[in-house]
């Protein structure tokens, strides 16, 4: 469990990183979100995945939760 704010993004990038190497991107993305359109080519560099800046949109559930369109 987490400390703090930080450790916890700290964590999450660990694991989303973790599971890109060993994961199809649907697959990693699969339990946290729909669909989820990046600002790069998240197949040929699956480090984006813990770059939450990098997500451009996202949807959840049938709703957008991030739109920088």
């Amino acid at each position: 469990m987490a400390g703090n704010a930080d450790e916890l993004r700290h964590n999450v990038a660990t694991e989303l990183s973790l599971r890109a190497a060993l994961e199809t991107p649907m697959e990693t993305l699969g339990v946290q979100a729909d669909l989820v359109l990046w600002n790069g080519n998240s197949l040929k560099h699956p480090e984006l995945f813990p770059d939450p800046t990098k997500a451009v949109l996202v949807l959840r559930a049938g709703q957008i939760v991030k739109d920088l369109r």
